[in-house]
């Protein structure tokens, strides 16, 4: 009878892991990648393999109830199920530091769904070969090795949590970034009227003078941009105005009026620009919407934290950017000034006509860190 079990799960197994694989046909041999072929094998040998514990484990909850394993009532067997899930997550981190999914998203959830299966295969026969197991029956060293785990998957599961909150329902900042993009768009908006070296800035709290709807007989044209629209020069040395000149120049006659609406906030991405064009930059009819792109961080999109990898968990992306700036400011870096320029009155900047003048906001070093990691 157990055999014929063991048979007809590994029927099912392999029935299974083909359905899955068809079903992602497209996405898996469409975009092959480098180890794709491995990936697939590993993934349907370790789900076999580990199916053989699991369909024991459940066939003695089956036949004996929760009675054939009492040590479960010790919590420790559920603390283990708990390392067992940290292991996955710690394999499949690994995996992806490593490039061997090569950014497919498909590839790592297989892996990690294929690992934590093994992983729970693991767990049965852990909680099948050892059923009286419990804190009690653990020497010191171990005991101690339980309590220091335990006390670590705790501490990242609350502060993840507190950080997550903090995410949904707080300001965003440096290290933490808003769940919607409406949020990180009014968090980074400078304040409305403020002086900005010899401008102030309009009511909307961009770096232009008031906007206005525009007319058959105007040219308007909506820029999207992040601090790079914003600026770390005066009004009338910012590109947008200056192109805003040379096109009433070359036009001024053919429209009453002719303006190109800067629309620059710092730290936009993606989801932000779609925002601001469909909140702002639309209502004030434009001709032409341009987008300006720096091509590495504002091709982000919000992110969907994937808590298959320890590198999306947020407690980690926030230690990694403390440790950056942490690393940045003893070194003369211009951290604290991004998108927060002096406000001199009148007075033009030494880098506005000599760039080579302008100091760096980070070391080289720290730069192209930062631009591998974000490409």
């Amino acid at each position: 009878m157990a055999l014929f079990v063991g048979l007809l799960l590994l029927a099912i197994g392999n029935v299974a892991v083909l359905l899955s694989h068809i079903s992602h046909w497209d996405r898996f041999y469409g975009r092959r990648t480098t180890y794709s072929v491995e990936i697939l094998y590993y993934g349907y040998a370790v789900f076999i393999l580990a199916l053989w514990p699991v369909a024991w484990w459940l066939r003695r909850l089956w036949r004996d109830g929760w009675s054939a394993f009492a040590q479960v009532r010790s919590w420790l067997p559920m603390r283990v199920l708990v390392y067992c899930m940290f292991l996955a997550i710690g394999v499949t981190s690994i995996a992806s530091a490593l490039g061997l999914f090569e950014f497919s998203e498909f590839l790592t959830r297989a892996f990690f769904m294929s690992t934590l299966v093994a992983c729970l295969g693991v767990w049965a026969l852990f909680t099948l070969a050892l059923p009286d197991i419990s804190v009690e029956n653990l020497s010191s060293p171990w005991r101690y090795v339980d309590l220091a785990l335990m006390n670590v998957v705790l501490t990242l599961l609350l502060l993840e949590g507190a950080i997550t909150l903090w995410a949904h329902y707080g300001p965003p900042n440096m290290a933490i970034e808003a769940a919607s993009s409406g949020a990180n768009v009014e968090w980074h908006r400078p304040e409305p009227h403020r002086p900005f070296f010899n401008f102030t800035l309009n009511s909307g709290g961009y770096n232009d003078t008031e906007f206005f709807r525009a007319t058959d007989r105007d040219l308007v044209v909506a820029l999207l941009s992040d601090s790079f629209g914003l600026g770390i020069v005066p009004y009338a040395y910012n590109f947008a105005t200056i192109a805003e000149q040379g096109l009433q120049e070359a036009l001024g006659d053919r429209y009453e009026r002719v303006a190109i609406h800067n629309f620059g906030i710092p730290g936009n991405n993606m989801p932000e620009y779609a925002f601001l064009l469909h909140s702002e930059a639309l209502q004030t009819n434009p001709r032409y919407v341009i987008l300006c792109v720096f091509v590495s961080n504002d091709m982000r999109t919000i992110e969907k934290f994937k808590h298959y990898l320890f590198q999306h968990w947020r407690i980690l992306v926030l230690a990694q950017r403390l440790f950056t700036f942490h690393e940045e400011v003893p070194k003369g870096g211009n951290v604290l000034k991004i998108g927060k320029p002096e406000e001199n009155e009148g007075l033009v900047p030494e880098h506005v006509l000599d760039p080579e003048k302008e100091p760096p906001t980070f070391s080289e070093e720290a730069f192209f860190s930062i631009e591998s990691r974000r490409f």
